[in-house]
């Protein structure tokens, strides 16, 4: 007969600890994802709901006027340095505390060299188990869609 107790000590020892297949299959999408990441054409940031900047991608040092991600985090440890009009992150804030996430949220940031530049964010909070959050999610350039929308008003 089989000691039931025997088995569950076991399965629950071996539970722990991922087998090799299991770590050979989360590996290729571990690489997949950070694959994404880094070669996404719009901008993708994770940040502290405080604004500091956890990490963002190359579109986004791009989009801002920055050489590498590296330059960026160096330059910028926190986003609301950023932000043209502050009172715009606190409402962002307010928005994802009511909904958890937010779509099409424009704002115009600043670039490395100053210049403005119109962003649409969309911006989920990810809530980790430890109670702990972070804000992620993706920043598109609209600068050429404001001014052409700017240019349609003025013509009229």
């Amino acid at each position: 007969m089989v000691d039931d107790r025997a088995i569950q000590k076991n399965n629950s020892a071996t539970a722990d600890a991922p087998s090799v297949e299991a770590t050979s299959v989360l590996m290729p999408d571990q690489a997949k994802n950070r694959g994404i990441f880094e070669h996404a054409r719009e901008g993708i940031i994770q940040t502290a709901p405080d604004g500091k900047i956890l990490g963002a991608n190359a579109a986004l040092a791009q989009m801002l006027g920055f050489k590498s991600v590296d330059e960026l985090m160096r330059a910028v440890p926190n986003i609301l340095s950023l932000y043209i009009d502050g009172t715009k992150r606190a409402e962002l804030q307010s928005q994802l505390q009511v909904h958890g996430a937010i779509m099409n949220f424009e704002v115009q940031l600043r670039r490395k060299d100053g210049s403005p530049i119109w962003t649409s964010s969309d911006i989920q909070v990810v809530r980790r188990a430890q109670g702990a959050s972070r804000y992620e999610g993706r920043i598109v350039d609209i600068t050429d869609r404001r001014r052409a929308e700017a240019a349609g008003r003025e013509a009229r």
